[in-house]
């Protein structure tokens, strides 16, 4: 349709044009069928529901099967953008079977070409709750890798679509790195349980706008006046939070699914005869004049702020930076520039914006300019930013809504990277060392990034402001952890968000590093205490960077519950270095260096020295290959350059850092903190698996197969234990002094109330399987060394060695044939 934008995502927000978009919508469908079979309305009655969707304000409908052309034109000439579902069989194993992922990646070039460029389609979401016990199945990193994958070619026939994953409280660790937004389920009926969890999401998201893909209120069991309040004040959580939209489950009480209509709930908006209930009337009431989330705040904080941005000759960017500012969406505010060294390129810039404070200043610093900006300030608030940052509108809303909410005396959030343009922009923004904030928990930072850092001005002063000996960097981090030393605290919120413009050339990138480090050897003396052994700096809170939600694996872990049903499966900081950090540092690869000169005298060194020099390049290399990159910068060579820049970067601030701080060294007390799964790698040598089906046509799951396991075992005295949460196991049972055997288990639901339980067993060695293996190896190296022994003795240390993979086979088919003998007494069937 001409003249109509498509919607787009940019920042933590959607767009429609350039004029921010909050979804309003609602699911659609799939309502029983009709005499044709369709379960979406056509012609009068599709018109009806639509009409009563553009009455509710709504502007946006999701639907989980692929509408027609014919569907998504009405909605469009009705206001209406459609969310569309791809359907696929999801809920099976289906890394086990290429035809499952063969469908799903048919039905999405077909949805996705039959509209393909069409400004009456919001996104297409390539997955749906995928259930967390099966991702646990699965493996969650093999799973994600499937999801970008569709999302990739999805985006290689439509460029211009939105792709996401709808995922779920119960996985939400599974962050898709190449989606254009967050998508969530969430079902809260609690208020403060509920903003608590968007501030947490707002986290996770990252640099994505978050938004929910669905939130109901079952008014059957609640009440039809308890699902209209729950409605109303779930909008205003989201839009005081900063999420981009919302999606109220359901249009209608009639819901059709597996064959059959739900009549055990009642989720609508309508009931089953087509009459409104009260939440229809307040959820039209909530959502009156919301065009973008700030518009749903519904609150004014009172405080004035004064934008203070200091700039030492940053005319490229800085006419962006003060237009931006000029155009922020708030009562009362003013903007200082401050003009470190009075250059006269940047007293032209601002003779364009006469609404602007202009002040110059001998060239002092960036503290200094910082300082003076403070001094001139009149607001109750000092915000700052960079000369190469532009602001969001709703900037200051968000941050005075952060003040509202906590005791806080300053106040940060994201700064966000713009789209780069060519290839050299992408590496470096793919790359580490980049300007980030660390959190204590979701509303509390122990860091914010002087490119948004907004303080009190009372607290400002309190500590002295800023430190003039720090004239290009540090200076906010020195200003933060003093903040703290003070007793202030400092606030975080997600939506209060700037554009930070990330250096344009490698070369300015590497010299940034370079200062960063300087930095930080100064900040060592003043703040002995809030760094390592190995200099880096020691956050109590954790580092949101790019990679954070997107890695599953390093050093972080998932809590999942015992046998995977934790309601909230979150991913947790280990608070320890991981094996990456120690292997990319300085003080390694100097060790590294040292091992290979003395390499020429002892040739053990000269292997130590390439061995520990290969694990920073394969470190590097890994960095490169699950960097974000945005597209179309993805390929082979920006991976490489990627590569080049992680092990460049750590070498080139930590030796900057090193050098630095060489008058202030001190011997470490102890040794760093290393994060032990990393340290030593699970190779996965011993994870032979053996793997077999249990099918039940009375609906049996893996529920009850691991509670008759649990008492069948207790009572024929097996030791076995339960896993804590944290490992991927169900049952783990101590078989032998060689082996424990690890029982995995899911179940796949099928129709008619048909499940199929998988079940997995993977041996895991004891330390007494170690001891014979090492055993072996050293008597058979001695052997060879000194010339002694016969050919009996070798193939004696061979069956010794191979000993302990008789026994665990031995092992596995015991267990399986006591779970098979417990499952078919309930009434399973072996599938294989």
């Amino acid at each position: 349709m001409e003249g109509v934008n498509r919607i787009t995502a940019r920042g933590k927000f959607f767009r429609d044009g350039e004029a921010c978009f909050f979804v309003k919508a609602v699911s659609f469908g799939p309502f029983p069928p009709d005499e044709e079979g369709r379960t979406l309305p056509v012609g009068g009655d599709l018109q009806r529901d639509l009409q009563g969707l553009k009455e509710l304000g709504a502007n946006a409908l999701r639907v989980y099967e692929v509408p027609s052309l014919d569907f998504v034109d009405c909605c469009l000439q009705m206001g209406l953008r459609v969310l569309i579902g791809i359907p696929w069989s999801q809920h099976v194993d289906f890394l086990q079977d290429d035809a499952v992922i063969e469908e799903a990646r048919k039905m999405l070039r077909e949805t996705v070409e039959r509209f393909h460029g069409h400004p009456g389609v919001l996104a297409y979401l390539v997955g749906n709750e995928i259930p967390a016990t099966l991702v646990r199945w699965m493996g969650a990193e093999k799973v994600r890798k499937v999801l970008e994958s569709l999302i990739r070619y999805g985006r290689s026939i439509d460029p211009g679509a939105m792709f996401a994953y709808a995922n779920y409280p119960t996985s939400e660790y599974l962050m898709v790195r190449n989606a254009d937004f967050a998508a969530f389920n969430i079902y809260l009926e609690d208020r403060e349980v509920f903003t608590r969890y968007l501030r947490h999401l707002q986290n996770v998201a990252g640099d994505l706008p978050l938004l929910l893909t669905e939130f109901g209120v079952d008014s059957q069991y609640h009440g039809e006046g308890v699902q209209a309040e729950i409605l109303s004040w779930h909008v205003q959580a989201c839009c005081r939070s900063g999420v981009a939209g919302t999606t109220v489950y359901a249009f209608s009480d009639r819901w059709y699914r597996g064959g059959r209509e739900i009549l055990e709930w009642d989720f609508g908006l309508l009931r089953r005869d087509g009459s409104r209930k009260l939440a229809f009337d307040r959820l039209q009431t909530a959502w009156s004049g919301i065009k973008s989330p700030a518009d749903g705040i519904g609150r004014e904080s009172g405080l004035s702020f004064s934008v203070i941005v200091c700039t030492y000759r940053g005319g490229l960017t800085l006419a962006e930076c003060l237009l931006s500012l000029t155009k922020i969406n708030y009562p009362d505010y003013e903007v200082l520039l401050i003009n470190d060294g009075a250059d006269e390129g940047v007293a032209e810039i601002t003779k364009g914006f006469p609404s602007i404070r202009y002040i110059e200043m001998d060239h002092g610093g960036l503290s200094a300019a910082r300082n003076l900006g403070a001094h001139e300030a009149t607001g109750d608030v000092l915000v700052y930013t960079d000369d190469d940052c532009t602001a969001d509108e709703q900037w200051l809303l968000y941050l005075a809504e952060g003040f509202a909410e906590g005791d806080f005396a300053a106040m940060g959030g994201p700064n966000i990277s713009p789209k780069p343009v060519n290839l050299e922009q992408a590496c470096v923004v793919a790359s580490p060392g980049g300007p980030a904030h660390v959190l204590l928990n979701d509303e509390q930072a122990e860091h914010i990034p002087g490119c948004n850092l907004a303080v009190k001005k009372e607290a400002f002063e309190a500590i002295g402001g800023f430190r003039e000996e720090f004239w290009t960097a540090g200076d906010d981090v020195d200003f933060c952890w003093r903040l703290q030393n003070y007793g202030y605290r400092i606030g975080f919120h997600g939506a209060a968000m700037v554009w930070h413009y990330r250096r344009f050339r490698i070369r300015d990138y590497l010299r940034q590093q370079a200062g960063y480090g300087r930095a930080e050897a100064m900040l060592i003396p003043r703040h002995p205490d809030r760094f390592g052994a190995i200099g880096g700096a020691r956050w109590q809170g954790f580092v949101y960077d790019q990679a954070f939600a997107s890695d599953i694996g390093g050093s972080a872990r998932i809590y999942q519950g015992p046998f995977g049903y934790a309601p909230f499966q979150s991913i947790y900081s280990s608070g320890t270095w991981g094996w990456a950090y120690v292997v990319s540092s300085f003080q390694w690869v100097l060790l590294a260096l040292v091992c290979g000169v003395v390499g020429f005298i002892f040739p053990l060194a000269a292997l130590m020295s390439v061995l520990m020099l290969a694990a920073t390049g394969i470190t590097a290399v890994g960095f490169g290959v699950k960097a974000k990159l945005s597209e179309p910068f993805g390929g082979l060579r920006a991976r490489l350059i990627v590569s080049f820049l992680a092990l460049i970067q750590p070498l080139n601030r930590g030796m900057r850092r090193y050098l630095g701080s060489l008058r202030y060294a001190r011997l470490p007390t102890s040794l760093p903190s290393i994060n032990k799964p990393l340290l030593f790698p699970r190779l996965g040598w011993w994870r032979r698996s053996l793997r077999f089906d249990l099918w039940s046509e009375e609906g049996l799951i893996r529920d009850d197969l691991l509670s008759s396991l649990q008492n069948k075992w207790r009572d024929e005295g097996i030791q076995f234990s339960i896993g804590d949460g944290w490992r991927s196991w169900d049952l783990e049972v101590l078989s032998s002094v060689l082996w424990s055997i690890r029982m995995v288990t899911v179940t796949e639901y099928h129709a008619d109330n048909k499940c199929l339980t998988l079940v997995r067993l993977q041996g895991r060695p004891n330390f007494m399987t170690l001891a014979v293996r090492f055993t072996a190896i050293l008597a058979g190296g001695l052997m060879w060394r000194f010339g002694g022994g016969s050919l009996w003795l070798g193939v004696l240390l061979l069956l010794l060695f191979m000993a302990p993979t008789v026994v665990r086979r031995l092992q596995l088919s015991r267990v399986k044939k006591s779970i098979k003998e417990a499952a078919l007494s309930m009434g399973f069937k072996l599938v294989k």
